[in-house]
């Protein structure tokens, strides 16, 4: 071996044991051994009571998604995280007959941070990349539409904070007939968690974007 692959090679093994040395003082030990894998769960982002009630929005489908990743890079050592989906909708009578006109969706995801390094694909994605990773997941009035961006704005006090909300039309179809809908996207970080926050509706019911915003303003964690 010639004194620069040596050198390479020693400096591999300098950062394998410093990343070892690191996650051992935070309590990873069984990670470092390769005997268990490093857990990582995301606190439940969930829509409150009082804001459901004044929506006269209801929770459809609540999830716990669990993923175990392979990060090759640290010696093929297993991390597992563990996020939550909370969807909600509206029932109202639409186009001559009761259905759905309105949803909502909020998605937690933990920031997993190993050794001074974060890992988490939501944190770099804009709002376009997030609806189009989501929405095969929310209702099937609204998964395939053709969606463009129409504008966005800020919303505040979401988690404490201002959210970039993005909205995007399209056409979708509702019992065989083709309505134009809107879709809102935002996401914030809060202890250490990304909030993924999703609301769509028929723009034909304009009064459900007040609605959607409300019930972004209300989401709380909870462990």
């Amino acid at each position: 071996m010639n004194h620069i692959g040596a050198d390479m090679s020693t400096r591999r093994g300098v950062a394998t044991v410093v990343v070892a040395l690191l996650l051992a003082t935070s309590g990873c030990i069984g990670f470092v051994l390769g005997n268990a894998p490093a857990e990582f769960t995301a606190a439940n982002a969930t829509a409150s009571e009082d804001a459901l009630a004044e929506t006269g929005y209801g929770l459809n489908e609540s999830r716990t998604v669990v993923e175990n990743r392979t990060l090759d890079d640290l010696g093929n050592r297993t991390v597992r995280v563990e996020g939550h989906a909370n969807l909600y909708t509206k029932s109202d009578e639409f186009l001559d007959r009761r259905q759905q006109v309105g949803m909502f969706a909020a998605v937690s995801v933990p920031e997993v941070q190993i050794a001074d390094r974060s890992f988490n694909p939501i944190s770099n994605q804009s709002n376009a990349e997030l609806v189009e990773r989501f929405q095969s997941e929310i209702p099937p009035e609204y998964r395939d539409v053709e969606l463009s961006p129409a504008g966005s704005k800020t919303v505040g006090g979401v988690l404490g904070q201002q959210a970039n909300v993005t909205r995007f039309t399209g056409t979708a179809e509702f019992q065989g007939r083709e309505i134009e809908v809107a879709v809102y996207v935002t996401k914030v970080k809060q202890d250490g968690d990304w909030v993924v926050l999703m609301g769509a509706h028929p723009t034909q019911r304009p009064e459900e974007e007040f609605n959607v915003e409300l019930l972004m303003q209300s989401v709380e964690l909870a462990e």
